[in-house]
């Protein structure tokens, strides 16, 4: 058995099989928020001995112990995506030796693949890193193997790097924005008005306690703001309670969630006509 792990790119989940937007160029690292489908196309090579089988995905986190990607696992997991699952694969990447029909997975499972010396093929995985896994600044790094999850020659893996959510209203009366556990998150605002943000998380014993509210630190480009946002510059949890309002005068927010934060959403309103920013 004998395969090379030799090129690869990443493309948004926009499209089917070839069809997808390429979030970088070919062997180009990418940078991207948790929770956003990702497309990994991966070429084989096949060395001496050739594979007749079917690959798998791993991945790894900060160069930690590699695992295998699947529908449940943490760090990185695979989800349903625009093609049909299992779909075959053309050649997108570089490589003037014979091409044999790859497959796209979303599940863990494809139709067996046999490759000979000399011959390449292409994979593709629909993935989502998982937010409450990772922070911003974290890299995860990218693996195929065997169907036995034996590793291949690994010429250069493609590493994905963790970066903020960030979210733009300045256009809209009211966001929905979802927040992920220990991930940074950004909101930009139109400093004309002001807006009331509310914490809609679930309250476990219905007494409005600290279960319903969010442990996240908020601050505006120059520092952090006090509730209502009459001084700037000025440290401040700014949810202390299920909703705050605040503004004008805040161009960003920023929060980095905590465990008790986890999956919550914010709903954040827009409110009144707009004034003189600061």
């Amino acid at each position: 058995m004998g395969v090379q792990q030799r090129y690869f790119q990443v493309f948004a989940d926009d499209g089917d099989v070839e069809a997808a937007t390429a979030l970088g160029a070919e062997g180009e690292n990418i940078a991207c928020a948790p929770a956003t489908s990702l497309r990994v196309r991966e070429q084989m090579l096949g060395t001496a001995g050739g594979y007749a089988n079917f690959f798998t995905l791993f991945c790894d986190l900060n160069g930690g112990t590699a695992q295998q990607v699947t529908t449940t696992s943490s760090i990185v997991k695979l989800v349903t995506g625009t093609p049909t699952d299992d779909a075959t694969t053309a050649q997108l990447l570089t490589g003037a030796e014979a091409f044999v029909a790859g497959r796209y997975d979303e599940d863990g499972t494809m139709t067996a693949i046999t490759i000979a010396e000399n011959e390449i093929t292409e994979c593709e995985w629909c993935v989502q890193i998982v937010s409450g896994d990772v922070s911003a600044g974290d890299v995860v790094k990218f693996y195929v193997r065997d169907n036995a999850g034996a590793s291949f020659t690994n010429s250069d893996p493609p590493e994905v790097t963790v970066s903020a959510i960030s979210f733009d209203i300045t256009s809209d009366k009211v966001g929905m924005v979802a927040l992920c556990m220990d991930t940074e998150m950004s909101l930009t605002l139109d400093p004309r008005y002001r807006y009331k943000i509310v914490h809609t998380g679930v309250d476990a014993n219905g007494n409005g306690d600290t279960e319903s509210q969010l442990s996240a630190w908020l601050s505006t480009l120059s520092g952090t703001i006090t509730a209502d946002g009459s001084v700037e510059d000025e440290k401040y949890e700014l949810l202390t309670s299920t909703n705050e309002t605040f503004g004008p005068g805040i161009s960003a927010l920023y929060a980095v969630s905590t465990a008790a934060a986890a999956d919550a959403v914010l709903r954040v309103v827009r409110i009144g006509t707009p004034t003189q920013s600061y």
